[in-house]
């Protein structure tokens, strides 16, 4: 990708929040969540691959079972903010009574350093590319977020 106000080249990755790929794209409710586009997010690729090698995030984010599945699929909303998109997932996951839903939530939780630091937003219409988004503070995220 090619950063016309910097002039220089930016490496992106597509990264699902939702992984691992052979496990959520098994069945079709899941497959059809992870590969939301609201759910995945453009990352600098150093970024991403130095994520994907944190032992912490290799198992994959827990697949939840079909009733919180179908509860998420049938409320969530997507916007047009990434960010705002996994605060809402993460929302509804709170609302369920899924057994893996402390884990799935940790998980997520422990990818969203990564994705503060190398989130890449792309305005086609402006040529203009935005690269990475510090917290405000140290607050729980989906409050920074709501």
């Amino acid at each position: 990708m090619y950063n016309k106000s910097m002039g220089r080249e930016i490496l992106v990755n597509r990264h699902h929040i939702l992984y691992t790929r052979n496990e959520w794209n098994d069945k079709t409710l899941s497959k059809t969540l992870r590969n939301n586009r609201g759910l995945i997010v453009n990352m600098l690729s150093d970024v991403h691959n130095e994520m994907h090698k944190d032992e912490n995030l290799w198992g994959g984010v827990p697949l939840l079972g079909k009733t919180a599945l179908e509860y998420i699929f049938n409320n969530y909303t997507q916007t047009d903010k990434v960010l705002g998109n996994i605060a809402a997932l993460m929302t509804l996951v709170k609302q369920t009574d899924d057994p893996d839903k402390e884990k799935f939530l940790e998980h997520v939780n422990h990818q969203l350093s990564y994705i503060r630091q190398g989130i890449v937003e792309i305005d086609k219409k402006r040529g203009h590319v935005r690269v990475g988004r510090q917290p405000t503070s140290s607050e729980d995220f989906t409050k920074n977020l709501m």
